[in-house]
């Protein structure tokens, strides 16, 4: 079509954006450039421009295009995130996070660009931001494990202890037999000084491990996974019989609380370690009796 009507922007726009779909980039990129100099350019061939710059890792080329498609299409969700990943990679946290909101705010749940923006405000400082991010969306996951188990492990990640609480609550009610939900829920309110609701978290989840536990062992979902996970706990074993070591001692309870081993044991040898009046020493003693209460 082209070779027939060489002034034919319109022609080369086509051309650029097949070629650019195919991963010829340098000839996409020509293409494209035939357009411009034809005055034919359109916020498809912007985008098409952006693409080309972040495929080779030019972040900062890609900027202006986006910029371009973005205030003829301020509705296209998808170039808001493209946009904010690129600001992210620049270290742009201000054009990352004005990014992520506009694109947040056309709606639907995308945990991982709401996890995204949390950690930028938490970076910036921007803590009241952050709390009212986390709590719309963990009031507005969908009820499906996923996306619910996923951002409650972010909030965790992140140490927003009293989201994660709220989160992982909202895990189980999607599926009451979650064990790391149990399990992260006692641990944080063990943390914040609440022994009895600890307590009272730690028996519900020992009444319903043993059916919690048994589909790791017969699903035969990871099995490489499962397999690391006992030769780490393995190793923790050996390493505690010989040592006398605190984190190594916190590791190993930790280890045996998820597989729902030996914990109470290794909580008291973690807390014989400590000293007497310590916070730490607490958490042991409090994580030994949500273990033994049956």
């Amino acid at each position: 079509m082209i070779e027939v009507r060489p002034l034919d922007g319109a022609g080369y726009a086509v051309l650029g954006h097949v070629l650019l779909l195919d991963g010829d980039f340098d000839k996409a990129e020509s293409a494209l450039k035939h357009t411009a100099g034809l005055k034919a350019g359109t916020p498809e061939v912007s985008e098409d421009f952006a693409r080309i710059h972040i495929a080779r890792n030019d972040d900062k080329g890609a900027i202006s295009y986006l910029d371009d498609a973005l205030r003829a299409n301020p509705k296209r969700q998808d170039l808001w995130f493209l946009q904010s990943d690129s600001a992210n990679r620049l270290q742009d946290s201000s054009l990352a996070i004005r990014s992520f909101e506009q694109g947040l705010a056309l709606g639907g749940v995308h945990v991982p660009e709401a996890s995204s923006l949390l950690r930028l405000y938490l970076a910036a400082k921007q803590n009241a931001k952050a709390l009212e991010l986390a709590r719309l969306v963990t009031a507005n996951l969908p009820s499906d494990l996923g996306p619910r188990a996923e951002f409650a492990g972010v909030l965790d990640d992140l140490q927003q202890s009293d989201g994660a609480l709220v989160a992982w609550r909202r895990v189980l009610e999607v599926r009451p037999d979650f064990e790391r939900a149990h399990y992260r829920i006692a641990r944080l309110l063990l943390e914040a000084g609440d022994a009895r609701g600890a307590e009272k978290a730690g028996r519900f989840r020992n009444h319903h491990g043993a059916k919690i536990r048994k589909p790791l062992h017969r699903e035969g979902g990871c099995p490489g996974e499962t397999g690391r996970m006992y030769s780490a706990r393995s190793a923790l074993k050996q390493g505690a019989a010989t040592v006398t070591d605190g984190a190594l001692l916190s590791r190993l309870a930790s280890t045996e609380d998820t597989f729902g081993g030996l914990a109470a044991s290794a909580y008291s040898r973690l807390a014989e370690t400590l000293e007497a009046s310590s916070p730490e020493r607490l958490q042991a003693l409090g994580a030994r009796t949500c273990c033994i209460v049956a």
